[in-house]
């Protein structure tokens, strides 16, 4: 079969809807297979094409999809819905706020305005943010467009490569016979017997054939071929285009070629770009090779490319070269371009150079960067040399850098020298690197200099075959602070020694550390010392460890105080060849905690004894800790007690017991815990032995009387295991029980659970039991609940449910029912009932498998029934579906009323088949046998395996041997020299660890130095992060701590040498035979195991499958043939009837589709009757014609359609035809389309429709009568393609009063040819409604030009004229891209006018132009003969080049009086940015000056009068005090210019000095000899430079001005920055109204000054009419002085409220003084000062307005001798009673307490009442109005009523009468005014309640008394304060513990206090390299 088609057409018309599919198969020359779909929805279609060409040169896939949508007409009513909306919109912004006369749009104008105007000032200090706005056209929301479509088309093409490449592929066992890899000539199967199902099949033997294996094997492929991928999206609003090609270009060189380019285009041009590039590889010539690669991006932001090209030449010598370009530009202010060239050489010798030259330009700041590269190899002389020089220039700085390598006579030299200059930063770098006479030298000098700060770093490094020396030196200085570092060491044959000396002076802190390391032949010995003293913190640490032959030593002791806190740490341990010992103690009280903790730690032969005694104590709270560990070679005994004490009712306490011994192990814990008298306690024990093991605890819960207990059990003994657990008990009146248990034997489980809850209003009953066995699973679960409940009614319920399921290996069953009910009875006396039930069952088998579904539901009356049936059986398959429902709710007598749903689909088997060749299954019998002779070779090495591998590798003796060795392993293993690894170890990373942390300080200290001086602190503090997270990465601290870690763990591991014995002594007890015996009786089942599997898989009978298999077709397959389809559904009604049924019947080379559809009803307008038939023929399988029919009748239309396609070879012909009628009463139509297709000579299409139609609709008096006809054709000639389109039509129509008749007519051509492509469109309408004449034309050439011209005249009733063009070019060779358009308009009627509008583009290269005019000038009609004017004016100027960038945008509104306008302008030089800005506006409100007369009138439906005389909106509403003045002004400007500073500072060259001395260690691993042994040490790597230029551009000149002036206020604000020798800024704002509270002046200033050192001056002040506040502050630090002075006056001048108030803060590196203060209050302050380091005084003092200073409370603290902190304390006693004195005056003033409570109880109803008067005032507003809202909705409803004029209006008018009526007799108005006076009295009543209460309180007060008796309390007061005072004077005095510390006596408190220790935090510990061999 050479041609084939299959199509199937789905047609519902009903839905009018259509599908397509037809797939085509050509393969004459070629394979052409083709699918088409064609899809039609309501006014929508869709078409997908899919196309597929094979040949034996190429292979193509095409794809193309359609899709469009007529969308308006599928929303008919969007535009009136559209309208509508922008109506409302307009309606509500048309309101206006409340008390004012402003609408809603004018504010959000306003709104609209300011975000503009802030916008600008932030875009004036970011220009390109400006000019990146301005570039971005506005983004537009599309209108709905006609129709809307998305095309997409998509190819691949590959092109196959006729060459091919072979080569030999090598098999593996190639050459091997069968007999070489050991296959027996015959093999037999085991015995199978099986009595469980009697199976049993004897042993047979089979022969199995001999083979060979070829030794390799040929393979040919194909070469690369092209490949070519284009893919094209259009849509209404985007298009993209995207084209890929690759592969193999061969002609006669070797060539290979990929290109690719993306096209997007977008009516926004931000989304539109393109993207484009090609890449090629060829050979040149025979001896040249060249590779390019180009690419660039066009975008409107940026224009990128990108190219490279290398070459190579093969002569006598290798030549390569190659040229890297990089460029790019943006509009923006950006330019950039890199450009590398190379060339390399390789002969005898190896040469190279390369060059670099780079710029870069960001507005007006600019770099370049040029380098050089050379080097020469001479292989023959063993001779190199290389050179680098690389330079960097900027406007404010300048890098230079050369280096410079030579080797040669066994000499190396390296010479680095860097220069960076950056006034006033110097900075040189000096580094040398020499090898020379058996020496290795480096040395490094670094120096950096910026003004009177030096820092220097020398390095010096020198190794020989005998000895290493290394000194470090670095040093920071800047006359007063002064920080020092130096590490010297060596390393010879006596031992390596290393000193470290460090030492920072910061003004008067110090600190500073030594530590010597030394290791020699007699071991390792270290120290350090550590002290610090930072204000009143002091700190030291001594460490001193001891590494002998003998043993270790180690003793750590710190100390430390802070104030009156202190702490103390002693560590002291030793580590010999016997013992092992560690003691630690802390002490420590801070802030009134007391904490003991001791540590014991003891390892020996006898075992570890650990213990931990923890004692802490703060106020009430205790805590007391006690745990120990023993651990002896056969035991180990833990124990930990805990109490943890709060109060009564909140403790916690533990008891844990561990016990290890032998193969027995028990674990007891207790727990009690009590929270806010809730108590829960947990008792577990755990008993484990050998293969069993018990576990059984108690949880319980007591709150009062009540509470839950829960037990558990589980066991686990001989294979078996058991889990139980019980929960019961009683709270909050429900009572629960629940057991469940879990059981597991072997391959088997069982579960069971039951759950008993009762309470009063539920019962609730669960049982659920499992098994499961191997391939078996059952399970049955119930539920039943009973609930009641009493709400608003009794409520009962009761739900039920039952599931089985088993599931074996051929047949699963599944079964569940659910019964549920309710009753409701309301207090109502209503009563709901309701019942639900349903029940699935399922049954699968191989032979069929059924499903059922049933459900009922009841509610009351009302029933509901549903089930499904589904089923597969061997003669036919189907699914069954059926609802019924019985309810009155749509019935309108009482009777229940049925409806029903059937629906059914049935598919007949056919027992007739078809035969498939299957080419493989030939071959299926050879597979067979292959399968069963691999299974059978399989067993046999199986079998063989475990004998093999015993013999091979002495698996058996093994064992028993490495048993033996490892007890005399265990008994000879050397403890001592295991500790000695682990001490050597630990030291070694210790020292290292030292080390680092001292080399790290003097970097930070440094950099701290660096920072106070130039000011670059925050860069630093980002490099240190930098730092720190690059320590992090590497997980420092964590290796570290991991490693101590180990070797603490490996110690408790291994132990002693005499806890080693023992254990080799009880190895050696132990029976280590029945372990291996266990072990080969485990491995014997496994070998019987896996023989049974074999055994099994080898049982199967191969030779029966092989026989079968013979005796079958072995080259075709049977498959059923399709039989009958069948499917119907029914609806069924009382009255209705909806019966729909579709049929597919396979018969003799036909097939036959039948779908008949009806609707009966009484209803005629819902009746309807649908056929469709189709029948396809296929004749000889050559000829094929497909028939279709379809037919509809409905009463208001009809439609009949026929169509006819028949193939025969290459002629295909298709025809249709349609005809659809309407036949309503108000609208009859005809259509007639005719189509036809051909293929019989070449292509030709013809589409011809005819439409008539006819409107009738007298009661609306709107009559129509159209016709139109079209006529299309196609025709392919020549390779031209020639397309036209013709239309025409004509209409009348009339509408009421209106009437009019037109006519339409268009042409469209478009010629397409391979140069060019023509469209020509020319369209007339013609109407005394509309007149249009449209002209179209557009031609490209090549696609590297389009040029298009649009013109169109319009005119309407209401455009005199409407003249529009378009015209426009686009060049793709020059560039350019040019658009030009006007539009002028003349309206007349209502709205006079003219409307003129331009717009102009033009962009090239570099430059882009934009101008815009727009001016509107009109007369609009009012009603009432007024008339109003509006003049518009819009236009927008836009320059973008790289020189300079400058917009402006000026508006001009006007409405008759009322004025807007604004002129913005921007501009962006290289020198300067200025923004301006001017917005004026004037309005007259002389209009709400005239009084408002409303005549008296009754409003209907109410009978209530309305009269209102003399109303003044401007006096009445109090407009006349907010605005003063009718005649409004609105003036503002903003002025912003900013000189730029062509100064810029490169922070680059000072963060590379700075990162060059910061190397991070890390760990690297030795190389390992045969005398050594490999250990890690470290290496340290250096951090890499900035590579880029961190330019901080130097502040200019800026100045701000903005203005505001309007009729109600005025405001004034002024800013400038001036940076010259110092930076200065200065501000001020003044503000003036006629309203004084808004009157002020705020001004402030700010001095920043760094010449010598930092100087900070700032001053605020703010005057108002009721605060005024003066801030002055100096801040200054420098090298000799640092101090700061703030003074604050605050002046509060408020009508009831006027005070003052003084701040002052003084604090210099004496102290600080603190003090606020007002005349009316007095003073209060705190004094601090140093009298020395060791000496510190402060003081609390005050003063009232009439008294002198008086000191409150002093500190004094001191120590007095290195042992002893002194603390003394003085306060005034006289204090207490003085304000206790105070107060007793303060109470003679209650004798105004009841005026004042009857006061305020008095304004409080006065508030109440007036807050009632504005409700009831609101009230009787809305009651006025309601008559204006009611004669409004009458007025309107009456205008709708006139204007619709239907003929049955008298019912629609008494309707809205009895609403309206309705809603006046209402008593909703009269609820609300009861509801209101109600609301009153309440008030009122509550009110004199109160008032009464509060009269009685004071009546029975007497006043005087109250006084006395507070008097006499506060003397009481004093008496018991002075008592408790003198009796804890006496209760110290007589406390002997603490008199030898404590003195006291009246007014002073002395205590001395012994200084302790603070914890001491050592560093930590990494290794070093490690030298000791193994001879060792």
């Amino acid at each position: 079969m050479k041609d084939g088609l299959l199509e199937t057409q789905l047609i519902m018309p009903s839905l009018n809807t259509e599908a397509t599919l037809t797939a085509t198969m050509n393969c004459d020359e070629y394979l052409t297979l083709e699918l088409k779909s064609n899809i039609k929805l309501p006014e929508t279609n869709s078409v997908q094409k899919i196309t597929l060409q094979y040949s034996k040169d190429e292979m193509k896939i095409e794809m193309k999809s359609d899709i469009d949508s007529e969308i308006q007409k599928l929303m008919p009513n969007a535009a009136p819905l559209q309208s509508h909306l922008y109506q409302a919109f307009d309606n509500i912004m048309d309101n206006k706020v409340v008390k004012t006369d402003m609408k809603l749009r004018h504010i959000y104008a306003k709104l609209w305005e300011a975000y503009l105007i802030w916008m600008g000032k932030i875009a004036s200090d970011v220009p390109y943010l400006q000019t990146l706005r301005e570039s971005i056209p506005e983004v537009v929301i599309p209108s709905l467009p006609e129709r809307v479509f998305m095309n997409t088309e998509s190819i691949f093409k590959y092109k196959f490569n006729k060459d091919h490449v072979s080569f030999t592929v090598h098999l593996p066992l190639g050459g091997k016979t069968s007999e070489d890899l050991r296959i027996p000539p015959t093999v037999a199967t085991p015995e199978l017997v099986m009595p469980q199902i009697s199976v049993m099949l004897p042993s047979k033997r089979f022969n199995l054939p001999t083979f060979s294996i070829p030794s390799s094997y040929d393979l040919s492929m194909p070469l690369l071929g092209m490949v070519e991928v284009s893919a094209k999206v259009n849509t209404n609003f985007y298009d993209i285009e995207a084209f890929f090609s690759g592969g193999n270009n061969t002609v006669n060189e070797p060539s290979y070629i990929t290109s690719y380019k993306v096209v997007a285009n977008s009516p926004v041009e931000l989304l539109a770009f393109t993207v484009e590039g090609s890449a090629q590889i060829a050979d040149i010539t025979e001896d040249i090779a060249k590779f390019d690669i180009i690419s660039s991006l066009k975008h409107k932001l940026i224009d990128a490319r990108f190219s490279l090209m290398e070459t190579a030449k093969f002569t006598d010598e290798v030549k390569a070269t190659g040229n890297y370009k990089i460029e790019a530009f943006s509009p923006l202010g950006m330019q950039m371009s890199l450009v590398y060239t190379t060339q390399a050489s390789v002969s005898s010798e190896i040469r190279g150079d390369g060059s670099l030259d780079g710029s870069l330009k960001v507005g007006s700041i600019s770099a370049r960067t040029t380098g050089t590269q050379a080097f020469l190899l001479q292989p023959k002389s063993r001779e190199a040399r290389a050179e680098s020089t690389f330079s960097l220039s900027c406007p404010n700085f300048q890098i230079l850098n050369k280096m410079k390598a030579t080797a040669a006579s066994g000499e190396l030299s390296f010479e680095l020298n860097t220069d960076i200059e950056n006034d006033p930063v110097h900075h040189t770098t000096k580094f040398n690197i020499a090898l020379k006479e058996a020496k290795f030298t480096i040395k490094s000098d670094s120096v950096t200099r910026a003004y009177e700060t030096k820092l220097q770093n020398q390095v010096d490094f020198s190794a020989t075959m005998k000895e290493v020396t290394i000194r470090i030196e670095s040093q920071a200085d800047d006359n007063t602070n002064r920080a020092f570092s130096q590490l010297t060491g060596s390393l010879s044959t006596q031992g390596l020694e290393l000193n470290s000396d460090a030492t920072i002076n910061f003004a008067v802190n110090h600190a500073s550390s030594k530590g010597t390391l030394s290791f020699t032949k007699d071991g390792l010995t270290t120290s350090c010392t550590t002290s610090a003293q930072i204000r009143s913190v002091t700190f030291e640490n001594i460490f001193h460890g001891v590494i002998t032959t003998t043993g270790a030593t180690v003793a750590v002791s710190s100390k430390g105080t802070v104030n009156e806190n202190s702490a103390e740490l002693k560590v002291e341990g030793r580590l010999a060849s016997s013992e092992v010992y560690l003691n630690s103690m802390y002490k420590g009280d801070i802030f009134n905690a007391n904490t003991r903790n001791m540590i014991t730690l003891k390892l020996n032969e006898e075992g570890l004894n650990l213990s931990n005694n923890l004692i802490a104590s703060l106020q009430e709270i205790k805590i007391e800790n006690t745990d120990s560990l023993i651990v002896t070679l056969k035991s180990l005994a833990m124990h930990s007690k805990s109490n943890s004490f709060l109060n009564e009712n909140n403790f916690y306490k533990h008891n844990v017991a561990v016990d290890i011994h032998e193969f027995t192990a028990s674990f007891q814990a207790e727990n009690g815990l009590k929270v806010i008298g809730i108590l829960f306690s947990n008792e577990v024990q755990m008993k484990a032995e050998p293969y069993k093991m018990e576990v059984t605890g108690t949880l319980k819960g007591i709150f009062g009387e009540k509470g839950l207990r829960h037990t558990y059990e589980i066991t686990y003994v001989d294979q078996t295991a058991t889990a139980k657990c019980s929960t019961n008990g009683k709270l909050l009146g429900s009572q629960m029980t629940q057991s469940s248990e879990f059981e597991i034997i072997g391959f088997s489980t069982k579960f069971s659970n039951e759950v008993h809850f009762n309470s009063p209003s539920l019962q609730l009953e669960i049982n659920i039991l499992t098994k499961t066995e191997p391939f078996s699973v059952n399970v049955e679960s119930s539920f039943n609940s009973d609930g009641a409940l009493n709400l608003y009614g009794k409520h009962s319920g009761q739900v039920k449910s039952m599931l089985l399921l088993q599931a074996e290996p051929k047949s699963y069953s599944y079964k569940h029912e659910w019964k549920a009910s309710t009753s409701h009875q309301l207090n109502n006396g209503n009563s709901i009932k309701t019942n639900f039930q349903h029940k699935i069952t399922s049954a699968i088998t191989p032979q069929q498998q059924k499903f059922n579904f049933n459900m009922e539901s009841m509610l009351n009356d009302h029933a509901f029934d549903h089930s499904l049936e589904i089923f597969n059986t061997p003669n036919n398959m189907g699914i069954a579906l059926k609802g019924t429902m019985s309810t009155n709710v749509l019935n309108k007598a009482n009777d229940n009323q049925e409806f029903g749903i059937t629906s059914a689909l049935k598919y007949e088997k056919n027992s007739e088949s078809h035969f498939i060749y299957l080419p493989f299954i030939d071959k299926l019998p050879f597979l067979i046998e292959e399968v069963k002779i691999a299974m059978l070779t399989m067993k046999d090495r199986s079998i063989d395996l475990f004998d093999v591998i015993d013999t091979k590798h002495d698996i058996t003796d093994t064992f028993k041997s490495k048993g033996n060795e490892l007890s005399q392993l265990i008994v000879n293993f050397d403890v001592d020299m295991f500790l000695d690894d682990v001490r050597l170890f630990a030291s070694d990373m210790k020292a290292v660890v030292m080390e680092m942390g001292k080399n790290m300080q003097p970097i930070r200290d440094l950099i701290d130095s660096l920072g106070q001086k130039t000011g670059i602190i925050t860069k630093i503090n980002e490099i240190l992060n930098k730092l720190d997270e690059v320590l992090a990465e590497y997980e420092i601290e964590a290796m570290v701590e991991k490693i101590i870690d180990d070797a603490v763990d490996l110690m408790k591991q291994y132990e002693l040498r005499e806890t080693m014995q023992s254990a080799a002594s009880y190895l050696n007890y132990f029976d280590m035979k029945s372990v291996f015996d266990r072990i080969f009786e485990q491995m014997n089942e496994l070998t019987k195991l896996l023989n049974s599997k074999v055994n099994e898989m080898m049982a199967y009978d191969f030779d029966t499958l092989a026989d079968e298999v013979k005796q079958m077709v072995t080259v075709l397959i049977r498959v059923p043939c399709f039989g009958i389809l069948h499917g119907e559904i029914e609806i069924k009604s009382s009255e209705h009837t909806l019966k729909t049924s579709a049929e597919l019947n396979n018969s003799t080379d036909k097939f036959t589709a039948n779908l008949n559809s009806q609707f009966q009803t009484p209803i005629d307008l819902l009746a309807y009757t649908f056929d469709a038939t189709a029948h396809l023929s296929i004749t000889r399988m050559k000829e094929l014609s497909l028939t279709e029919t379809v037919k509809a009748n409905h009463m208001a239309f009809s439609l009949d359609h026929e169509g006819f396609m028949s193939i025969n070879g290459p002629i295909a012909q298709v025809s249709s035809k349609t005809t659809a009628k309407a036949t309503t009463e108000p609208y009859r139509a005809d259509l007639v389309n005719n189509a036809f297709l051909s293929t019989e000579h070449g292509f030709s299409g013809t589409l011809e429709t005819s439409y008539i139609h006819s409107v009738n609709m007298p009661v609306a008096n709107i009559f129509s009568e159209a016709t139109m006809t079209q006529k299309a054709a196609a025709q392919l000639e020549s390779g031209i393609i020639i397309l036209t389109v013709g239309n025409n039509g004509k209409g009348k129509l009339s509408v009421f009063d209106y009437s009019d008749e037109g006519t339409h007519k268009s042409n469209l051509e478009i010629l397409i040819n391979v140069e060019s492509i023509k469209l020509t469109f020319d369209g007339n309408t013609d109407s005394s409604l509309l007149k249009m004449k449209q002209k179209v034309d557009v031609e490209t050439r090549g696609l590297t030009q389009i040029k298009f011209n649009v013109h169109a005249e319009t005119e309407t009733r209401f455009i005199k004229r409407s003249i529009a063009a378009v015209k426009g070019q686009i060049r793709l060779m020059e560039p350019m891209v040019e658009l030009s358009g006007s539009h002028d308009a003349e309206l007349i009627g209502k709205v006079e006018g003219t409307i003129t509008n331009s717009v102009n583009f033009k962009a090239v290269p570099f430059e882009m132009i934009f101008d815009t005019k727009n001016k509107k000038n009109t007369k609009v009609m009012l009603p009432f003969r007024l008339s109003s004017k509006v003049d518009l004016q819009n236009d927008m100027a836009l320059t973008l080049n790289p020189s300079v960038q400058q917009a402006s945008w000026t508006s001009l509104a006007r409405l008759n009086q009322y004025k807007y306008s604004h002129f913005i302008s921007m501009a962006n030089g290289e020198k300067e940015i200025q923004f301006s800005a001017s917005v004026n506006g004037e309005a007259d409100f002389n209009v709400l000056t005239l009084p408002i007369n409303i005549p008296k009138l009754t409003v209907p439906f109410i009978n209530n009068e309305l009269c209102v005389e003399k109303f003044s909106l401007w006096e009445d509403t109090g407009l006349k005090k907010i605005l003063i003045t009718p005649q409004q002004t609105f003036d503002m400007d903003a002025k912003f210019k900013y000189v730029k500073n062509p100064e810029m500072f490169n922070m680059q060259p000072v963060l590379n000095s700075i990162i060059r001395k910061i190397k991070i260690p890390i760990f690297a691993t030795g190389k390992t000899t045969s005398d050594t042994y490999d250990c890690p040490y470290f290496a340290k790597i250096t951090l890499p430079n900035i590579k880029k230029s961190i330019m901080i551009p130097v502040i200019g000149y800026l100045t701000y001005d903005f203005s505001v002036k309007a009729a109600m206020i005025i405001i004034n604000t002024k800013a400038e920055i001036l940076n010259q020798d110092e930076i200065a800024a200065q501000f001020e704002t003044q503000v003036s109204s006629e309203f004084g509270v808004l009157n002020g002046k705020t001004s402030g200033s700010a001095t920043f000054n760094m010449n010598s050192g930092m100087k900070l001056f700032t001053n605020l002040i703010v005057e108002h009419k009721y605060f005024e506040n003066n801030y002055n502050g100096v801040l200054e630090t420098n090298t000799e002085v640092s101090k700061a002075v703030i003074s604050n006056i605050a002046k509060v001048n408020l009508p009831d409220v006027k005070f003052m108030l003084y701040h002052n803060l003084t604090g210099n590196t004496e102290g600080l003084t603190v003090s606020v203060s007002s005349p009316s209050a007095g003073l209060l302050g705190l004094q601090l000062q140093r009298k020395s380091l060791s000496h510190h005084t402060g003081k609390l003092f005050g003063a009232n307005p009439s008294e002198d200073y008086m000191d409150i409370l002093k500190v004094d603290i001191a120590i007095k001798d290195p042992n002893r902190l002194s603390f003394q304390t003085q306060w005034n006693k006289e204090l207490p009673g003085q304000i206790l004195l105070w107060l007793k005056k303060k109470v003679a003033s209650l004798k105004d307490l009841k005026d004042t409570v009857t006061y305020f109880i008095s304004a409080l109803y006065n508030d109440i009442s007036n807050k009632y008067e504005k409700l009831e005032s609101t009230i009787d507003h809305c009651l006025k109005e309601l008559p204006e809202i009611l004669k409004l909705s009458v007025k309107k409803a009456e205008e709708l009523i006139s204007s619709i004029k239907f003929q049955d209006l008298g019912k629609l008018s008494s309707w809205i009468s009895k609403v309206f009526s309705d809603a006046v007799n209402s008593n909703i108005l009269n609820e609300i005014a009861e509801q209101a006076e109600k609301t009153r009295r309440i008030i009122e009543g509550y009110y004199k309640t109160v008032k009464a209460k509060a009269q009685d309180i004071f009546a029975e007060m007497t006043l005087a008394q109250l006084i006395e008796d507070t008097q006499a309390w506060i003397e009481s007061t004093m008496t018991h304060l002075e008592v408790l005072m003198n009796q804890i004077i006496e209760t110290l005095k007589d406390a002997k513990n603490i008199q030898s510390y404590v003195r006291l006596n009246g007014t002073e408190l002395n205590i001395d206090i012994p200084i302790p220790f603070i914890r001491n935090f050592f560093s930590r510990m990494i290794s070093h390299p490690c030298t000791k061999t193994l001879s060792s």
